[in-house]
């Protein structure tokens, strides 16, 4: 789940996160309206994308604001490769392939050698891979300076997808000549290959991206020929495969850690894995565009870039917030009310009320006691639909008394919203309040005001004026005050009950019913 998104206090400003009460993804202003087919980042903030007609683009800020690069050139790119802020590559149509050492202000063509279409690039260290149309592959093992052609001449099929593991190893994936998936295994630098064709659940298809662990352990996403997309999980190099089906083609996939993964493609599909890739849950996007590469900087904070220049970010694994967007508190003589609403709610076990109260001997610069938790309301697990909540904290003494919640999640985790203060005054006259519940069996709460210290006493009398109970009889500061009776040893019937303090004396009744 994610995280408590606090917003302002006594106050509903739902406008500034309206996205996000449909999809724990924001949508950015990218300034094209070329498809962008491929992105990368280093960090939270620094990346890259890159697309049809020559387009780069660059950010250093999280994505508020995307600069354009100029490449040179107006041919397609299909993938991109950050190595750090100012190491990069872009490959694309034609055998191009662009190189930046400055951090993308500017860029030289490297030498393919060939003229197919490059769809995909990895390196680790010095060794990398470049996958391409015809079955192309492209090694290089000084970093990426030049690269020589070691696979090409089949008709048809190609390499949409390369995954480099070791100085040494690696994968590219596609599909062959017949339409089939396979990907391709090479243990010295593209010297020599294994290749590995495996069907879809029989359906034809292609691997449109991979990710492997080590030469064992790997993931490819695929789009199969009905429309719909596979994730396959392989643990023994490629020779046998687990695969799951998924309503849509899926075209882009991203490790951020070993336990966390993404995948991304047709229609705005989205989907998640929180166990290494073993199970997966889609995510709305907010969006039926065509969604064709992944980048996360770590499990949480992540980009998706699609056709028509759409760019996506998220800054909580895609999850949809626990979005609050009202916490206000009201008064009732020495009673507190809190009122809270939420737009969005993901895996909301619910709320501690925690309180703090005035410090009866305060250190210098210190007012409140700490923290206690005074209640927890439950919360609605996961929803797109406005929820509201109240607490009520009774029977306070006058003074200042602050308030906050603590969302947590089924997992443990949790987040503050921000903190309310109420104060509480001091009454200004004397009042001897009614009984409640009245008529009551065979408790009530007797309930009175005391503006000034004095000496009090609470009686209750039969209605013959003999008195049955001293309930209270001692001095007491100013302030609000109740006290429960328990008349389970009388009768039914019609009794009175008495405050005085001073000069002041009041009476009510109340009547037994048992």
């Amino acid at each position: 789940m994610r995280k408590l998104i606090s917003i302002l206090v006594l106050c509903a400003i739902f406008f500034a996160q309206s996205i996000s009460a449909q999809t724990g993804w924001i949508q950015q202003t990218s300034g094209v309206t070329s498809d962008l087919n491929a992105v990368s980042f280093i960090n939270e903030n620094y990346g890259f994308a890159a697309g049809s007609g020559g387009v780069i683009l660059k950010t250093t800020n999280g994505g508020s604001n995307w600069s354009p690069l100029t490449s040179g050139t107006t041919v397609d790119f299909f993938d991109l490769l950050l190595l750090d802020q100012n190491n990069g590559f872009v490959v694309g149509s034609g055998g191009t392939i662009l190189r930046t050492t400055d951090g993308g202000s500017n860029w030289s063509t490297l030498t393919s050698g060939v003229s197919d279409n490059l769809f995909s690039i990895s390196i680790n260290g010095s060794f990398g891979l470049i996958g391409g149309s015809s079955q192309t592959i492209l090694s290089t093992t000084n970093g990426g300076t030049s690269w020589n052609e070691v696979q090409s001449g089949f008709f048809g099929g190609g390499f949409w997808g390369t995954s480099v593991i070791n100085s040494t190893s690696g994968v590219v994936a596609g599909q062959n000549s017949i339409f089939q998936p396979m990907i391709a295994l090479t243990t010295d630098t593209g010297v020599n290959w294994a290749f590995t064709p495996f069907y879809l659940n029989t359906n034809e298809g292609r691997l449109h991206d991979c990710h492997f662990f080590d030469a064992n352990n790997g993931f490819t996403a695929a789009a199969v020929w009905d429309g719909q997309g596979a994730i396959s999980r392989t643990t023994n190099g490629g020779i046998n495969w687990l695969t799951t089906i998924f309503p849509q083609a899926l075209y882009g996939m991203d490790f951020p850690t070993a336990t966390t993964a993404y995948a991304v493609g047709y229609n705005g599909y989205v989907i998640k894995s929180t166990n290494g890739g073993l199970n997966w849950e889609s995510q709305p996007s907010g969006t039926n565009t065509w969604l064709n590469d992944v980048s996360f900087a770590n499990a949480e904070v992540g980009y998706v870039v699609g056709e028509s220049g759409l760019i996506l970010k998220t800054t909580q694994g895609g999850i949809i917030p626990v979005e609050l967007t009202s916490f206000t508190a009201s008064l009732s003589g020495n009673d507190v009310t809190l009122n809270w609403t939420t737009a969005t709610e993901t895996n909301n076990q619910g709320f501690e009320v925690e309180r703090r109260a005035p410090s009866k001997s305060p250190p210098k610069g210190e007012t409140f006691e700490s923290w206690e938790k005074i209640g927890f309301v439950e919360g609605r697990g996961t929803t797109t639909e406005g929820q509201s909540y109240s607490y009520r904290d009774e029977n306070l003494p006058a003074g200042k008394y602050q308030y906050r919640l603590k969302q947590i999640d089924f997992d443990g985790s949790f987040e503050y919203s921000n903190i309310i203060e109420v104060e509480i005054g001091l009454p200004t006259q004397f009042v001897l309040e009614q009984n409640y519940p009245n008529p009551f069996n065979p408790n009530t709460v007797i309930g009175y005001r005391l503006p000034v210290n004095g000496e009090v006493t609470l009686k209750v009398y039969d209605m013959l004026g003999r008195v049955l109970a001293t309930l209270i009889e001692e001095e007491r500061p100013a302030g609000y005050y109740e006290f429960e009776f328990d008349a389970s040893y009388l009768s039914s019937g019609i009794y009175l009950y008495e405050l005085r303090s001073g000069d002041y004396v009041q009476s009510k009744k109340m009547t037994l019913i048992k």
